[in-house]
């Protein structure tokens, strides 16, 4: 029964090798450079970039460590009401959720154990590929339910394990200094938390200078170019490395991150982590102890299922995640089916990745990863690596094309005043909403008025299916406007820089247009009137709700979080809220041609400010203060309602009920 495993598995292996091969292939063939997504650094001494240090500079086999990596997720005060005898730390991919529940379904459950607490957390660097934004947005989500995440701003591979060990050596040192133990495990692995702990409370255990696992010893450096361990000796000399503990399980000691940390200013990384850590501790002479019984750490599972086993080890490999569950006596999961989704998974992000590469040493930039924060274009080099990989950037300015387009609404007669709703695919009660209270107002105060829903792809399970019902309603209502980008809410300032292009192209003849969020209530009255006062400027227009000496967030936890690497002032300048604004018709075209050299961020309403002040065009105050409101009285007001020109919606039923009241006949104040 083991065979279809091991038959996946050499499917698996071959994959990669081929990957290695091609991309090697590629790169020999196209460049004189090193891939870039292999880049480290660390020696014992100092590395610095010289002519005489190119060629080691840019060695796949060096790592980017030490440095300066911020938490995207954290949990800092896990340990601060009282700290735990036990953390369990677990790297793991960003898409592996699999794996993750499996773990909390199972030993990950375990908080008190022989009267000791124990605490779960999971480390991940940030996802990279394509459906790298919809992992993260998940991984987020997840993050809020469970509570036992820990993300660091690098690129989670497998050539950044030693990074990713190191970050979670930081974390431990800085977070949880009174802590008992650590036990850092891979996401494959069983483990007996009852035996582990039993063996640390032990009192022969040592309680500092202690870590212990599965030995190696004597270990030969590998030279063998082909092999996935493979060192090239001007990176590490010597042909053994010191003896060290294999990574998939080793615990230790409280007091050791913050030394290793401290080790590893001086000693060089490499990529293989439990090696490196080996090396650490050989420096800071520091031996690993060897357990009170070789048995407990194990490298393989036994061939059948063998409870007594499990009962006496304290680690050992699970050659499929799902057995994890039947060790515990739960069901596991599909073999053929999981094997087929993993070759289907690699050989996409295969395609994804070499191209990427390819295109990253060519004279063209991925077009993926275009963004940044910048007042000069973005150019692709080695000092701007890890901030070129940042999932706070955003990829714009790029050649988007529309998949539903109204072309023709303008140009018969142009109209007074354009009304541009971003709306996700699938919220088809919003665009309903609208379509029966303001946004039918066709006519007002004799202007032209046309609406417009503006919609990126949707993605995710059943994305399929919702965007044949996009296609359906955009062939019934005419109003809807589509780019192949897509629509998530970190692709905000897309949708909107997609949006002025739409504007600038098929409108031109219009006099004003307002961008208008779906969930908000307009008083197309109020806002038309505004808009023909004879001292409302036509050129270089734009009003709303204004923001100013507007902090930039440095905390990592929140929703806006903008590193100082992609925006390195502490403040914005002044910006309107993108939950409504007006501008007059000249402005887009302006503001898209400005985006070429003002690179993009996330925060749309934040980036359409910072693109105005690279024009030199300030925006305006509204002639009240009162006319763009944030949110609804607590009470239902029809005098209210009838004086401003926007306030959001605290429910978008509400606006329906709003809408019907202030068309009743009578004076609304």
């Amino acid at each position: 029964m083991r065979f279809p495993h091991q038959r996946c598995f050499v499917l698996l292996l071959a994959v990669g090798i081929l990957v290695i091969f091609y991309v090697t292939t590629l790169f020999t063939l196209h460049t004189s450079q090193t891939p870039l997504w292999l880049l480290g650094g660390q020696d014992l001494t100092p590395l610095s970039y010289t002519n005489e240090n190119e060629e080691e500079f840019f060695s796949p086999y060096h790592v980017a460590y030490p440095q300066k990596y911020q938490f995207v997720l954290d949990e800092p005060h896990e340990c601060q009401d009282r700290s735990p005898f036990l953390l369990l730390m677990v790297p793991v991919a960003p898409g592996n959720l699999v794996a993750r529940e499996d773990i909390r379904r199972t030993w990950g459950k375990e908080s008190l154990v022989l009267g000791r607490a124990v605490h779960l957390f999971f480390l991940l660097g940030l996802p990279s590929g394509a459906g790298a934004q919809r992992m993260q947005e998940e991984v987020l989500l997840e993050s809020q339910e469970y509570h036992d995440m820990l993300q660091s701003d690098f690129q989670d591979s497998y050539f950044n394990l030693t990074i990713k060990t190191m970050v979670m050596l930081e974390w431990l040192a800085s977070r949880c200094p009174g802590a008992s133990f650590a036990m850092k495990i891979d996401s494959d692995m069983f483990l007996n938390v009852h035996n582990l702990v039993n063996m640390l409370i032990d009192p022969t255990t040592p309680k500092h200078n202690y870590i212990t696992g599965k030995f190696s010893q004597n270990t030969q450096v590998v030279r063998d170019s082909t092999s996935k361990w493979y060192i090239p000796n001007k990176v590490y000399p010597s042909t053994k490395f010191p003896p060290y503990l294999l990574g998939n399980g080793y615990v230790f000691s409280i007091d050791l991150p913050e030394k290793i940390v401290e080790a590893s200013k001086q000693v060089r990384a490499i990529f293989l982590e439990d090696a490196y850590l080996g090396m650490c501790l050989s420096y800071l002479g520091i031996a690993a102890s060897y357990p009170p019984n070789s048995a407990l750490f194990k490298l393989s599972m036994p061939y059948t299922h063998n409870r007594c086993y499990y009962s006496t080890v304290i680690t050992t490999e699970m050659d499929r995640v799902s057995d994890l569950l039947r060790v515990v006596g739960q069901p596991g999961a599909g073999d053929p089916q999981r094997c087929f989704v993993l070759l289907l998974a690699v050989g996409i992000l295969v395609i994804f990745y070499v191209t990427t590469l390819f295109t990253l040493h060519t004279s063209q930039t991925p077009l993926w990863l275009l963004g940044g924060q910048d007042l000069t274009p973005l150019s692709y080099t080695n000092e701007n690596e890890e901030e070129f990989f940042s999932p706070y950037h955003v990829a714009y300015p790029q050649k988007y094309q529309f998949v539903l387009d109204e072309p023709h609404e303008c140009q018969d007669r142009s109209p007074f005043l354009l009304l541009m709703v971003p709306v996700a695919p699938g919220n088809l009660v919003a665009r309903e909403d609208i379509r029966r209270t303001w946004g039918k107002e066709s006519l007002v105060l004799g202007r032209a008025v046309h609406l417009f829903f503006l919609l990126g792809l949707p993605s995710g399970a059943g994305a399929q299916r919702m965007q044949e019902e996009v296609l359906l309603e955009s062939q019934e209502y005419h109003d809807m406007l589509q780019s192949d980008f897509q629509d998530s809410y970190f692709n905000l300032t897309i949708k909107t820089m997609v949006m002025l292009e739409w504007l600038a192209s098929r409108c031109p003849g219009a006099s004003f247009a307002m961008k208008i969020d779906s969930d908000m209530f307009l008083n197309v009255h109020n806002l038309v009137n505004m808009l023909i006062d004879p001292t409302t400027p036509k050129h270089n227009y734009i009003t709303g709700k204004f923001s100013q000496n507007t902090q930039v967030v440095r905390d990592s936890t929140s929703k806006w979080y903008i590193p100082n690497k992609v925006y390195p002032s502490t403040k914005f300048p002044p910006y309107l809220l993108g939950n409504g604004y007006v501008f007059s018709i000249d402005l887009p075209e302006k503001i898209v041609e400005a985006s070429k050299q003002v690179r993009a961020i996330f925060l749309e309403d934040a980036y359409l400010g910072m693109c105005l002040s690279y024009l030199g065009i300030a925006a305006s105050y509204p002639p009240n203060s009162a006319l763009f409101k944030l949110s609804m009285p607590y009470t239902h007001n029809r005098c209210y309602y009838s004086t401003v020109i926007t306030t959001e919606m605290d429910r978008v039923s509400d606006l329906l009920r709003v809408w019907e009241d202030l068309q009743r006949p009578g004076t609304p104040c």
